[in-house]
């Protein structure tokens, strides 16, 4: 992509050698101000179409069209958002909508955005604008139509032209339709790491067609019973109702196994067999077993589990527990 301040002053000097044309001379034929090209020399960057028409002058194929068509190539390609394209490569975000309305941008500014664009596609999202651009379309005998050729009477555009170049990686939406999960799906699994491998490209989150294909085929089962997190949760509900099952009946059975051996902590387990059995410790045997039984129904995971048994004990011993341990600690 040619750097579209360095054309235009290549091509003006090349003019003026090849015509032996003063500088005055063309900028006056060419836009009527004379100093235009002692401007130009000096590091004046004009605008678009006023460098449009400065190339029309001296023969040569205008600029603003083939930028304005490579910006909506991009676009259309790399399905980046207009006003992101403009904010990140002009510093506007609304940059792509006034170049559709007509405004002209200054060529530096049009300068940095090809460099932005030319830094942010893939290899083959690169190919896919140079053939939008090119204009050509394979037809089904192979043969090449240009762009120059008419389609109902009007000149076919770039925009209604397909590329017949399908991009290698897709975003966050494409995959997530591809895969038949929804983005935000996605975007969790890219925290847990479940999902399939994806690519950062700056900003920019792609996934490649053949890691969804690798990551599919992974996931492909003959019975529930094949589903490693299916049987990572059905583990660890099982660990969290036998923890809550054993700590229950230790707390229930550790008076007369203790009591028959020893007699000095009668007391403070008279006081830990009151509180199990009274209506405070019952509730929070209950409750603590009915959360372990709705995070099982809920699919929770292991800290899921621990965090709704730990809520069902606090919520059923309540200010009984504390009065009981205090009781205990006393005595």
């Amino acid at each position: 992509m040619t750097d579209l301040v360095t054309h235009l002053r290549g091509s003006v000097d090349a003019y003026l050698d090849r015509t032996g044309m003063s500088p005055a001379r063309l900028s006056q034929a060419a836009l009527g101000d004379p100093s235009f090209v002692l401007r130009l020399k000096r590091g004046r960057v004009p605008r678009l179409d006023t460098a449009d028409k400065v190339l029309v002058f001296m023969g040569e194929e205008p600029v603003g069209g083939a930028f304005k068509a490579e910006v909506e190539a991009f676009i259309r390609i790399t399905r980046t958002k207009a006003y992101l394209l403009g904010l990140d490569a002009a510093g506007d975000p609304s940059f792509v909508a006034r170049l559709r309305r007509g405004v002209s941008p200054r060529l530096d500014t049009a300068a940095r955005v090809q460099a932005w664009m030319a830094a942010h596609c893939c290899a083959a999202e690169r190919a896919a604008i140079r053939a939008a651009l090119a204009g050509e379309i394979a037809t089904a005998n192979g043969a090449v139509e240009s762009d120059t050729d008419h389609e109902e009477g009007g000149i076919a555009s770039v925009n209604d032209r397909p590329t017949h170049t399908p991009s290698e990686y897709l975003g966050t939406r494409e995959a997530a339709a591809y895969l038949g999960l929804s983005p935000r799906t996605l975007d969790r699994y890219r925290v847990t790491g479940e999902g399939p491998a994806f690519h950062k490209f700056g900003a920019r989150i792609l996934y490649a067609r053949a890691d969804l294909e690798t990551w599919a085929e992974s996931r492909r089962m003959t019975s529930t019973s094949d589903d490693p997190a299916a049987r990572r949760r059905g583990r660890a509900a099982g660990a969290v109702a036998a923890v809550a099952v054993s700590g229950i009946a230790l707390m229930l059975g550790a008076d007369p196994v203790l009591a028959s051996t020893d007699t000095t902590f009668q007391g403070p387990l008279d006081t830990v067999t009151g509180m199990v059995g009274g209506t405070g410790g019952q509730l929070a045997a209950a409750l603590a077993v009915g959360a372990a039984l709705v995070g099982s129904v809920m699919r929770f995971n292991t800290q899921q589990f621990l965090g709704a048994v730990g809520v069902g004990v606090a919520a059923g011993a309540g200010v009984g527990i504390v009065t009981g341990l205090v009781g205990t600690a006393i005595v």
